[in-house]
């Protein structure tokens, strides 16, 4: 009886040693799988389980017959079943019976590993060993910030920057093989600098102070008197040349402001409202009748409407222009002309223009150019009267400055150059861009040779084409733009007989912009405004030009003729 108690308790002890083997495993921040049962009382009996703890599972060894019972003994050595403090009580010194403690242990480990099959799944697929896969919350959580789940990400990264690097090579090298060039930068230290084209504008207002006009004298005394002031030039050298009575500045000044604001200073559908106006509202039927009066005068005589446009200019600045010099150190005097670049109803527009004997550069620091203009303080009080400006440039007028392309409007520009005060105004060469002629947006450019290829004319010969369009005329204002030949095809424009209209119109002025490009040989300027209090005297506004510094950077592209280069 007590051996098969004993061979009963032996098999018991085995198969606990089983059930051992199947208690879910964790993996620890160390790696080691382990599995710890705290002892807890059991809800339905009054028994104690043992804590036990769970080592590495080892695959098992085959051994020689005979020894599996040392198996056993070692196996419930290594578990220290037996051993613990709550099971066997030492200070009450109470034997448990083995089989009894066996049978409790195996019920326990059935009952636990019941419950845990609930909470876990077994998957042997991994290294032969039975891994738990997570309840709901641990799934979750290893899905977003698992291993696997960050590996998987970092690869990602890898493959995607690894793509971007490979792309940009190779629009690199397609780059380079379509137009290969480089950038080369310096600063240039130079002895002179070229003088700049500089444009000086003014208001109408400024420009017409000094003309004083009788209120009280009859119209038709007017025009008679200007018809006989015409008749007293009855050719071209005369017309020219002869210092005119102020009533014939004032009335050609009218009529070229007239049509250059038609013509030049709108919109498209601007424009196109402007013709309609003039050619039928009655309030303008006497500028109807002084625009064809002076065209059939200037026509009879063979002067151009530039030519007319000259003299207007020079008659209206003679009393209005102090001094407008070039100043240099050498004694040899040069002679400054003048020339009208812009006359409209708001601004008129002058440049100082020199001869090849005359035109020398800049070779000292300091000032290089001085201007005073007279105006009448009386006439322009309690008036709100424009600054001048300019315009280092040399753009036509302020406006045209807004037929360029972006980022430009306000570069070697000043308009602070208010009436009746002293100005300095210090310029220098920021850096000057020589650039290949290309499409690329904010860099676009062609090697435009002359001012007649400028960006300003482009855009001036779109305007033209767009009123060939609609009036089947060419604009006066635009007519230095084109010979005597394409003027056969289309006459200067009579207005009164233009309805204009967009229907059917097969040119877009906007299409035809987009084909004007700046030049490829760019200057920026600095230019510094002070201002160094009133004028001596109140009617007088006085503006020196001083030259800075004669260093400036200089970037040049070239083409590249070799992929040495390239990869250097």
């Amino acid at each position: 009886m007590k051996n098969s108690k004993n061979l009963y308790s032996k098999a018991l002890i085995k198969e606990v040693g089983v059930l051992l083997k199947r208690v879910p495993l964790s993996m620890t921040k160390r790696g080691k799988l382990t599995r710890d049962f705290s002892i807890q009382e059991d809800e339905d009996q009054d028994s104690i389980i043992p804590n036990v703890s769970l080592q590495p599972y080892q695959k098992p060894v085959h051994k020689p017959i005979g020894t599996e019972h040392t198996s056993v003994n070692n196996q419930e050595s290594n578990y220290d079943i037996l051993e613990d403090p709550q099971v066997v009580n030492k200070e009450e010194e109470e034997e448990i019976d083995e089989t009894e403690l066996a049978e409790r242990i195996y019920k326990k480990l059935k009952k636990r590993i019941k419950k845990e099959k609930s909470s876990f799944s077994f998957d042997s697929s991994d290294s032969g060993m039975d891994m738990p896969q997570a309840t709901n919350k641990y799934f979750w959580k290893e899905l977003l910030f698992g291993h696997r789940i960050r590996r998987w990400v970092f690869w990602s990264v890898v493959a995607f920057l690894s793509a971007l690097t490979l792309k940009d090579v190779y629009d690199l090298v397609a780059e380079y093989n379509e137009d290969p060039k480089q950038a080369d930068m310096k600063i240039v230290f130079n002895k002179s600098i070229a003088m700049p084209n500089i444009t000086f504008c003014m208001s109408r207002a400024q420009a017409w102070s000094h003309f004083h006009i009788n209120g009280s004298e009859a119209v038709e005394e007017w025009d008679e008197s200007i018809k006989d002031k015409l008749a007293a030039l009855p050719d071209k050298n005369t017309f020219l040349n002869t210092k005119w009575d102020f009533r014939m500045t004032l009335e050609a000044y009218e009529v070229i402001s007239t049509l250059t604001s038609i013509e030049r200073e709108t919109s498209t559908g601007g424009l196109i409202r402007s013709i309609n106006r003039f050619r039928v509202k009655k309030s303008l039927a006497t500028k109807r009748r002084l625009i064809k009066f002076w065209i059939s005068e200037i026509k009879r005589r063979g002067v151009s409407f530039e030519e007319l446009i000259q003299k207007v200019g020079k008659e209206t600045l003679d009393n209005s222009i102090r001094k407008f010099e070039r100043i240099a150190n050498d004694t040899e005097k040069m002679i400054t002309n003048l020339r009208i670049s812009w006359l409209s109803t708001t601004q008129l527009c002058f440049q100082p223009w020199f001869n090849h004997k005359s035109f020398k550069p800049i070779e000292d620091q300091g000032s290089f150019f001085t201007m005073i203009a007279e105006h009448s303080v009386n006439k322009l009080e309690g008036m709100q009267v424009d600054c001048m400006s300019v315009d280092f440039h040399g753009r036509p007028s302020s406006l045209s400055r807004f037929m360029e392309s972006e980022g430009r409007i306000r570069d070697g520009y000043n308009d602070e150059l208010c009436l009746g005060m002293m100005h300095e105004v210090k310029v220098e060469i920021r850096a000057r861009y020589q650039m290949l002629e290309n499409n690329d947006d904010g860099t676009a450019c062609r090697n435009n040779e002359g001012s007649i290829n400028s960006e300003f004319n482009c855009r001036s010969r779109c305007r033209m084409e767009l009123l060939r369009e609609v009036c089947r005329c060419t604009a006066l204002s635009l007519s230095y733009l084109v010979n005597e030949r394409e003027l056969d095809k289309y006459p200067l424009c009579d207005y009164e007989t233009c309805f204009a209209t967009l229907n059917g119109a097969n040119f877009s002025e906007t299409n035809c912009s987009k084909n004007c490009f700046p030049d490829c040989n760019q200057i920026r300027y600095d230019v510094d405004h002070k201002v160094k209090g009133r004028s001596a005297k109140s009617e007088l506004t006085t503006v020196n030009l001083n030259w800075g510094s004669f260093e400036y950077w200089e970037v040049k592209h070239k083409h590249q003729e070799n992929s040495t280069n390239m990869h250097a």
